[in-house]
């Protein structure tokens, strides 16, 4: 399945932090590590803007041989669209790029989930019982093209997903849980705090890859 990650230099918390250094390996190059590690992801594509700034991200993926593509800043559901419909994909897994210790497992439970339930989205996010920073959809493309052309807001084009939640008796929607409550753990990289913190946890763990459970108890 066709996994797209989200991503741009110019955060208002962090700027340039996809691809600031973390114990050897940049944000976004971590996020892509992890993301290949899945079973069931076919293909990775990196959704960034035509903005200037983002000029330096389309290097790196060409440096790395990654696919990526570029498109409107703010309208980042279209930016979506217009992969998938490109890529002529039924169904899309959506990532994004502050979360470099995403755990590939979850990714294909996700997909699992995805398979043998007749819905719009599968999500881990509401409710949030994972850490910040373990977030997977799944998102059925037929049912996307009608919500982008059913009209957004500002704040539905800047989060892709937005609509189902807003809408929720509108869509098919499956949820699913950690099984625990650890929504009070952050690993996603929002400011420097984050990325000081999660400095001193690769380092702890000796750069190794580990499930998010395991990362749990370095947080």
């Amino acid at each position: 399945m066709l996994c797209i990650i989200q991503t741009r230099m110019s955060s208002g918390r962090l700027p340039g932090k996809m691809l600031m250094n973390i114990c050897g390996k940049s944000i976004l190059e971590r996020v892509i590590d992890r993301v290949s590690q899945s079973r069931k992801v076919t293909k990775i594509i990196v959704a960034t803007s035509d903005q200037d700034d983002d000029d330096v991200i389309a290097s790196f993926c060409i440096k790395k041989g990654v696919e990526y593509f570029r498109g409107d800043l703010n309208n980042v559901a279209n930016r979506f669209f217009q992969v998938v419909m490109n890529e002529k994909e039924a169904s899309f897994i959506r990532i994004n790029g502050d979360s470099p210790l995403i755990d590939h497992e979850i990714i294909d439970l996700a997909i699992d989930y995805f398979n043998i339930s007749n819905c719009d989205i599968v999500t881990n996010v509401l409710p949030r019982t994972f850490p910040k920073g373990q977030s997977v959809e799944v998102v059925l493309t037929r049912t996307f093209d009608k919500l982008i052309n059913s009209g957004l807001d500002a704040e539905q084009k800047e989060h892709v997903t937005k609509k189902y939640y807003d809408s929720p008796d509108n869509y098919r929607m499956v949820c699913f849980t950690s099984g625990g409550s650890y929504n009070n753990i952050n690993m996603c990289i929002d400011d420097s705090s984050d990325k000081l913190k999660l400095e001193k946890v690769i380092k702890k763990t000796g750069n190794k890859d580990l499930k998010w459970k395991d990362l749990c108890h370095y947080f």
